[in-house]
């Protein structure tokens, strides 16, 4: 089986030309092996969340990193194109960045993650913070990934996680501090997919609606009206709507009030009315044993 540097270099080989001088012309930070594979490893857009897949884009591959994107890329699997949304106000003279890596991370752990990948000191507006507001950047990032984890890990064993009021509060706290934090990429939308998955199996239907179609919306945001997933998302949205409309849906005492006032939607919303319970039903003990965590 061909490693990844060998197929790198096939698919070079197999470009045109001017395709060739397209990829040669993109910035290398490695000094050492081929190339084509240098080139490759510093200027690659990952295609998924995951990060498994990745692509080298003549343009978008240029857009340099912040901290605090004002764009977001997104893969169209079904058209086979990258798209690249504006996602925040952008000045006349302000520079077209986005986010190069894939998880969020306090400023150390950033600057020395850029340092060693890509061979730069970031200087974004985020990184130049005073040091009391960067520390207090430090200290929300800090708390999004513990939250990020613990969500994770109680997704992943759900059937065993009681209960799932806890969890979306846990969502609605995370969506809290990515506005805090100023962050509006995928992860808000996730959450808010996720949100709405935990509030089906709530049998609350409608709470699950209206986060499905905030999800929805930020994916128009994100990647646009006519993505292929977009699509898929605005489609669940219009069959839950139709079986409220229908069937009322379950859940009915939760139903939102119509006097509830904006603030007071969120609270109903991510069930921040309910009890502070552990998300396992468990002794933390118990949850160790069992977990190992």
């Amino acid at each position: 089986m061909r490693d990844k540097s060998t197929i790198s270099i096939a698919q070079f080989n197999s470009l045109s030309t001017s395709g060739q001088d397209q990829v040669l012309s993109l910035a290398n930070i490695c000094k050492h092996g081929h190339p084509v594979v240098g080139i490759i490893w510093t200027n690659s857009i990952p295609l998924t969340l995951n990060g498994n897949e990745a692509g080298l884009f003549p343009l978008a591959s240029r857009i340099n990193h912040s901290c605090v994107p004002n764009t977001v890329h997104s893969w169209d699997e079904e058209r086979g194109e990258l798209r690249t949304h504006v996602i925040r106000d952008i000045q006349d003279g302000e520079e077209i960045t986005s986010y190069y890596p894939s998880s969020v991370a306090e400023y150390a752990l950033r600057q020395g993650h850029f340092w060693k990948f890509h061979g730069f000191r970031c200087a974004c507006t985020l990184c130049l913070l005073p040091l009391a507001e960067r520390e207090a950047s430090d200290n929300r990032i800090r708390r999004i990934i513990v939250l990020e984890q613990s969500l994770d890990l109680a997704w992943q064993h759900r059937r065993h996680c009681t209960p799932k009021g806890a969890q979306l509060k846990l969502v609605g706290t995370l969506l809290d501090l990515y506005r805090e934090e100023g962050i509006a990429d995928w992860r808000p939308m996730q959450a808010l997919i996720r949100g709405s998955t935990l509030a089906t199996e709530m049998h609350s239907d409608r709470r699950a609606t209206i986060l499905a179609e905030r999800a929805y919306k930020m994916s128009i945001d994100l990647r646009g009206h006519d993505h292929s997933q977009t699509k898929q998302m605005g489609g669940r949205v219009i069959r839950m709507k139709q079986c409220l409309d229908e069937w009322g849906g379950y859940g009915a005492v939760e139903r939102r009030p119509a006097e509830m006032t904006d603030g007071n939607v969120d609270n109903w919303l991510y069930h921040r009315s309910g009890p502070d319970v552990d998300l396992w039903g468990c002794t933390e003990e118990q949850r160790t044993m069992q977990y190992g965590r």
